[in-house]
């Protein structure tokens, strides 16, 4: 630290001083409560300068603590004096602000009334501009005109006129092009619900369903295209009408040729069957004759001598041989039906059968 002198510590004190902008005799008493504090520290540095800074003694480390303590004491002094020195311009301030206010709480009253009067036309004139705005304001809002970027204050009585005949002009304007067009749409309406009559019309005529169409919209050109496609739709259904009935007509000729069919088939099934009872009987008097041949034949037999015995059996046997030609001979008719073919199957089992016995019997002679 260097060495600072009373002299300095003056020469700084001037200079904060000067540079304060305080009224100079002011600055030289408030700056005289300060120097005494400055020239005890500089009573005090002259000590600390001649105190080492490394390795110090007990003793000066004792003169060291007794040294810090003196510069304690003072700077707490001066701070002393400091708040003493700022409660005093605070008071002194509270007593300026007291007197001012008591000035200035009487003079703005005054003022205003002054200002009042000073300014009656200007503030009656604001008042009838802002009444002027107003009534321009409500007639533009019952008008729907704008008043956000037209500057309907600022307008001279006749341009505000000539804007509101224009609002006018513009709104009658369009009423009536609204009135031309919503005339134009009614006429047009009407045109579409006579087109729609006459297309109804024309639909209930061909028999065609138009429901589910927007016939009253549709263009020409596609109303036609529907009708085309609706009256070939209908022909379809014609022909596949026609085709259906002529096809029942058909199945039930069929049928009728059927039904005559199976009736003819059962004639012949009842002839097959008539013609196989006949043939049961003729075998069964066949073999009725057969056996009356065999007892007479015996009878004779025995009558005869046992020698004409054997030359006797010779000729029954051709007969009965014959026979079994002749019954295998018998011509059993093809017929169609199940049952009549059954019947035929019993006879000529039955046939089988006597054919059998005939050989059986004819090899015991």
């Amino acid at each position: 630290m260097s060495n600072l002198t009373t002299q300095n510590y003056d020469g700084q004190l001037i200079q904060i001083v000067e540079q304060s902008n305080i009224e100079p005799t002011k600055g030289a008493q408030m700056m005289q409560l300060f120097v005494p504090y400055f020239k005890r520290m500089d009573e005090v540095e002259r000590k600390i300068s001649i105190l080492p800074a490394e390795n110090p003694s007990k003793e000066d480390c004792e003169m060291a603590k007794a040294i810090r303590k003196a510069l304690r004491d003072n700077r707490l002094e001066a701070e002393r004096i400091k708040k003493q020195g700022k409660e005093a311009i605070i008071i002194e301030g509270r007593l300026f602000d007291n007197l001012y206010n008591i000035i200035d709480n009487s003079s703005k009253p005054l003022e205003k009334r002054c200002e009042a009067i000073e300014k009656w036309h200007e503030i009656e004139e604001a008042k009838r501009v802002e009444a002027v705005y107003l009534e321009r304001k409500n007639l533009c809002d019952e008008l729907g005109a704008d008043t956000v970027f037209v500057n309907i204050r600022q307008m001279s009585d006749d341009q505000f006129t000539a804007y509101i005949d224009q609002i006018k002009a513009a709104q009658a304007a369009k009423a009536e092009a609204d009135r031309i067009e919503a005339d134009r749409l009614a006429a047009e309406e009407r045109k579409l619900d006579d087109r729609m009559k006459s297309r109804l019309k024309t639909l209930a005529a061909m028999d065609i369903d138009g429901g589910l169409m927007n016939i009253r919209e549709m263009p020409d050109e596609q109303f036609d295209t529907f009708v085309k496609s609706e009256q070939t739709k209908i022909a379809a259904r014609a022909a596949a009408a026609k085709a259906a009935e002529e096809a029942r007509i058909e199945a039930a000729k069929i049928a009728d040729e059927q039904r005559i069919a199976r009736e003819a088939a059962e004639k012949e099934a009842e002839k097959a069957r008539a013609e196989a009872a006949e043939a049961k009987q003729a075998a069964e008097k066949l073999a009725e004759d057969a056996r009356a041949a065999t007892a007479a034949a015996a009878e004779a037999e025995r009558l005869k001598a046992e020698s004409d015995r054997a030359a006797l059996l010779a000729p029954d046997r051709d007969k009965l041989a014959f026979l079994i030609t002749q019954i295998a001979g018998i011509n059993i008719p093809q017929l169609e039906t199940p049952e009549a073919e059954k019947i035929t199957r019993n006879v000529k089992t039955l046939l089988g059968k006597v054919r059998t016995y005939i050989e059986q019997e004819a090899d015991k002679l």
